[in-house]
């Protein structure tokens, strides 16, 4: 991610995007100024870095709406659809993440991480077949990632452990979704399946209002 230059002092976060990534991600800093700003970002509203980085974000939306931003600032986590507005002028609504986390420029600062996966729609309920249909349903937490260990599917119980709709999450990575130390390792041992390693077990912590709750992966 391409970031504001900050004083040497305080050097810049990166966020590297990687090849074939398809994830809109920004940083917001407390005045509401844009510090951050992905390819993915460029791609989804079409700003190239030059033209929005030192700028309020609230030139992205199409309706601001005071309540919700403020809420997102309040807490810890903020997820929801934003109505924003491209470069061209024309409005797309979009599932967002918004994450509060400190801030690299100054000590004891918060900024603000706000993504959201491009993706295409999900497939509709009734092309679906039973199966599928049950696992969606499903009261277990059960996701399915796909080879760039991006969250494609997300069952019921997934969906009401982490708070989130499977829309949001749809096309993020775990440690987007849930950043503990668990996900990151998680992530390890998925793409060691991939790699042939064979079957990999781990433990989670996942959901946000119970931290020591552990689940068996």
């Amino acid at each position: 991610m391409e970031r504001r230059p900050t004083p040497p002092s305080h050097p810049a976060q990166t966020h590297a995007v990687p090849q074939g990534a398809r994830i809109a991600e920004a940083t917001i800093d407390a005045r509401g100024v844009v510090t951050g700003w992905s390819d993915g970002a460029a791609l989804l509203l079409g700003y190239p870095p030059a033209e929005i980085l030192g700028h309020r974000a609230a030139l992205l939306l199409a309706e601001p709406d005071r309540d919700a931003w403020r809420a997102a600032a309040a807490g810890a986590r903020w997820s929801g659809t934003a109505a924003l507005r491209h470069r061209d002028g024309h409005r797309l609504d979009r599932d967002v993440l918004v994450r509060r986390r400190p801030s690299g420029e100054r000590p004891g600062g918060a900024e603000w991480l706000v993504v959201s996966a491009l993706t295409g729609p999900a497939p509709a309920a009734s092309g679906q077949a039973l199966g599928a249909r049950a696992f969606d349903r499903s009261p277990c937490v059960c996701a399915v990632f796909d080879e760039r260990l991006r969250l494609a599917r997300a069952s019921a119980g997934t969906q009401r452990a982490l708070s989130l709709a499977e829309g949001t999450m749809r096309g993020l990575r775990l440690t987007d979704i849930a950043p503990h130390p668990g996900s990151a390792e998680a992530e390890t041992r998925m793409r060691r399946v991939l790699d042939g390693g064979g079957p990999q077990e781990t433990r989670l912590r996942l959901d946000p209002a119970d931290p020591e709750r552990e689940w068996h992966a």
